[in-house]
């Protein structure tokens, strides 16, 4: 529960950000951000809320990406207004830390993830037949952006040469090619 519903204040859909913010940081480090106070400590849970401070994740989880400690600690914030907006920034920056996949491939890729640090559990009662794997067949959008870039210059290179020394393409091209030459002048 965040502060200001502790504090019988009227709450929004960012009091359900809080919340997930606390689970998602129980999954990664396996405690709870905030622990209720006993009875001789001086301070309360409001308190600690307000504060702000609880340890860190990756005590927890020393490999937990920057990206999701970053995205727990915005839906932590005690003040409302500082918290993150919506569940759709949530998702947003959850696309980007798993490579901004398609919808369908989200949900295996967020479960894989998950479950490769051992959030889930099995069941006793319980068979896990395929754990979801995130398809690795696709380039992350930077190596193909990286990739697009090169073959954009090695082209501009090419068509400029081509253009200061027409000859020597000429020359260069009747060397390699010839059949295309004949093949292009042919009627």
């Amino acid at each position: 529960m965040p502060p200001e519903q502790l504090r019988g204040e009227r709450v929004d859909a960012r009091a359900d950000l809080f919340a997930l913010g606390c689970v998602l940081f129980e999954m990664l480090a396996g405690t709870t951000p905030y622990k209720a106070p006993t009875e001789d400590e001086q301070d309360t849970l409001l308190s600690r809320l307000e504060s702000g401070r609880y340890p860190r994740v990756r005590s927890g989880c020393r490999d937990a990406p920057r990206v999701l400690t970053r995205l727990i600690r915005k839906c932590l914030q005690p003040r409302a207004t500082r918290r993150i907006a919506s569940a759709a920034e949530v998702r947003r920056r959850l696309e980007v830390l798993l490579d901004r996949p398609s919808g369908m491939d989200c949900r295996a890729r967020l479960a894989a993830f998950f479950w490769e640090r051992h959030v889930f559990e099995p069941r006793p009662t319980e068979t896990v037949v395929m754990v979801a794997r995130a398809s690795s067949g696709t380039m992350p959008r930077a190596v193909r952006v990286g990739f697009a870039s090169a073959a954009l210059v090695a082209s501009l290179f090419c068509f400029a040469l081509s253009m200061r020394y027409p000859d020597q393409v000429v020359q260069w091209t009747d060397s390699v090619a010839p059949e295309v030459r004949t093949l292009l002048l042919a009627p």
